[in-house]
């Protein structure tokens, strides 16, 4: 039999020294491994991070920027077509309205100064051609007007205004007829003022005048008061 010899404390120690040593260097070499690869984990995780971040803030910021400059294109866009609408339709019917007031004001004074039968051929001739002047550009600027948009109470007042300027156009044309026979058959001065003023001031010419004023009045300041 083998009997167990006791290790002296010196050998002891030297067998743990030898030994141990070995295993406690390679315990703390893994040890020391895992904690570079965990520190270099965390920095490459924080570099992803903050480059995530930026990378999501500029994305955010141009997708903020697309956006502001759609809508401000189709603002740019929609304020043109606003400028070109007022520019060509809205702006030249408010005129174009106004400027036919004045016209059809300046008809009635032409047919008025008729009545007279004291007129030179020359007075009377420019009457005439005032009347026809200023009928022309009635008629010009309402040939333009008829094809414009227009809402449904503005369709009502301009047809309104169409049907009673149909019979002022008739009731004045009957009354120029009339003078024009008066002048040509030599009328004497009482007969032509009799018959002249009764057509102009206080028959249906006078009526019809009244009712195309009131019309086309109300037609203008709709025209203002909707576009203007």
């Amino acid at each position: 039999m083998y009997s167990v010899v006791p290790l002296s404390n010196t050998l002891a120690k030297q067998f743990d020294i030898s030994v141990l040593r070995p295993y406690n260097q390679r315990r703390i070499g893994r040890n020391t491994i895992s904690i570079s690869n965990l520190r270099f984990s965390k920095g490459v995780s924080m570099k992803l991070s903050l480059s995530f971040k930026l990378i999501t803030g500029f994305a955010v910021g141009a997708l903020i920027t697309l956006i502001v400059g759609v809508f401000g294109f189709y603002g740019l866009n929609t304020s043109n077509d606003l400028f070109k609408l007022l520019a060509t339709e809205d702006i030249p019917a408010i005129i174009g309205l106004q400027k036919a007031e004045k016209n059809q004001e300046s008809v009635k004074v032409a047919i008025r100064t008729l009545t007279s039968p004291m007129l030179t051929d020359e007075d009377y001739n420019r009457q005439l051609g005032n009347i026809e002047r200023l009928r022309k550009e009635i008629t010009d600027f309402f040939a333009e007007y008829d094809g414009l948009p227009k809402t449904d109470e503005e369709e009502e007042l301009y047809q309104k205004f169409k049907k009673s300027y149909e019979v002022l156009v008739r009731e004045n044309n009957n009354y120029i007829d009339e003078v024009k026979k008066m002048r040509s058959s030599g009328t004497s001065i009482e007969e032509y003022v009799r018959i002249a003023s009764g057509m102009a001031i206080s028959g249906q010419a006078r009526a019809a005048f009244d009712t195309v004023s009131a019309d086309l009045a109300a037609l203008s300041a709709y025209e203002q008061q909707y576009y203007g």
